[in-house]
């Protein structure tokens, strides 16, 4: 959808603290103190808000900005923006002739009910599949972790990008990587970083130097080693370092590993939970995390496959605490 995914690119461009946390405040603070003069006006303003915030609070990165757990303050604040503001329309009729400036108003919310629906149900869409999947252990211990990607990046790049990614295209990665899964360690408040997403150095980043254990059963097939780690808003130069495992007819892929830290040799027959490496920043990568997907065919170049970590479906913006 050409227009949704220009809307998309444009709203993106906009920081990160006033998509999530200025502009949803301004929207409430709307609804609950603005004198609507019929409830279908009120609909028309408190609809598209809520699936707008309905959008964040399953798509956005909330690690990088406001906090993982901002998103539920503002679910809270909605609820009650609501209700107030139907407590306030109550006595107002459900239809009032508006004057012809007000139909503007009254097309332009329904114009962002149908944008904002169709965003929604392609994210739940995504996380609908007929593809069996393989089930893996989790490949971090000691932390809370959160699922940055996941789902069928083929229906929403909101919640995975890399099918859709313009880079994956043209190295011929995406299909390998279409239910593909990035992977960050947050802290008690919920950002990945120390400093509330204005981080300075990888260093700076909980994930950065965590131990990565090996999800399954398998053949190290491919081990990527010897590159330097990209440092923030550096250039990327090369593919990074990784391992592959082959586990039954399926590829297991974990990237963006530290150089000199992966502890397996192509070969070897690794278990669940053995320690492959550390985490670092190498390869296609903007700040660290674990990129992690599974594949048939060719390791980068195959059929994706949809994971399942400890039997729970990977959906973005969920948390796995490990001890």
């Amino acid at each position: 959808m050409p227009i949704l995914n220009g809307l998309f690119d444009l709203f993106i461009n906009i920081p990160l603290f006033v998509q999530y946390i200025l502009l949803p405040l301004c929207l409430l603070a709307f609804i609950a103190l603005f004198p609507f003069k019929s409830k279908l006006a009120a609909l028309l303003v408190v609809i598209p808000t809520g699936l707008f915030l309905s959008l964040l609070y399953f798509s956005a990165v909330w690690e990088m900005s406001g906090g993982f757990y901002a998103r539920y303050v503002l679910v809270g604040l909605f609820f009650a923006a609501a209700v107030l503001a139907f407590f306030k329309a109550r006595k107002a009729p459900f239809f009032r002739k508006p004057k012809w400036g007000v139909w503007i108003l009254y097309g332009f919310g329904l114009f962002a009910v149908i944008v904002l629906g169709i965003f929604n149900v392609n994210i739940f869409r995504a996380y609908s599949y007929k593809e069996e999947p393989i089930r893996l252990q989790f490949p971090f211990r000691d932390g809370t972790y959160l699922i940055n990607d996941a789902g069928d990046g083929s229906v929403s790049n909101l919640v995975n990008y890399h099918y859709q990614d313009a880079e994956n295209i043209r190295l011929n990665y995406y299909q390998s990587e279409r239910f593909a899964n990035d992977i960050v360690m947050i802290d008690d408040f919920g950002f990945e970083g120390r400093n509330f997403g204005n981080e300075e150095s990888l260093e700076d980043y909980y994930v950065f130097g965590v131990n990565v254990y090996s999800p399954c059963d398998g053949l190290v097939y491919e081990v990527q080693e010897g590159y330097d780690n990209v440092p923030l808003n550096g250039t990327i130069t090369d593919t990074g370092n990784g391992v592959a495992i082959l586990t039954g007819d399926v590829y297991v892929v974990l990237w963006h590993l530290e150089k000199d830290s992966i502890v397996v040799q192509e070969g070897d027959y690794v278990h669940a939970g053995d320690l492959i490496g550390t985490i670092g920043n190498s390869g296609i990568t903007v700040t660290p995390h674990l990129h992690i997907h599974a594949a048939r065919g060719h390791f980068m170049n195959g059929e994706g496959v949809p994971v399942l970590y400890d039997g729970r479906e990977p959906m973005k913006n969920t948390l796995f605490k490990e001890n």
